[in-house]
């Protein structure tokens, strides 16, 4: 992961992983490292243009749409 936004104690952080490429896809390791933090939200930000579930508290999420992860952390 990129970034863990922990914003208070009492709630689960965010994960975000940033990509540069168009494949909004998490690796291995994002998959691992998403279990070890336990967030109660995933968003995988790269260049394209549709936001779109990966799973179930995992989102595509375009670069343009970053505002959508200050909404999460309310």
């Amino acid at each position: 992961m990129d970034l863990v936004i922990h914003p208070t104690a009492m709630k689960p952080p965010i994960a975000v992983e940033i990509k540069a490429s168009s494949d909004a896809r998490l690796t291995k390791g994002n998959w691992i490292a998403r279990d070890d933090l336990a967030p109660r939200a995933t968003f995988v930000v790269y260049p394209g243009q549709d936001r779109y579930p990966i799973e179930e508290t995992v989102e595509a999420l375009p670069v343009g749409q970053l505002a959508a992860i200050a909404e999460a952390g309310a």
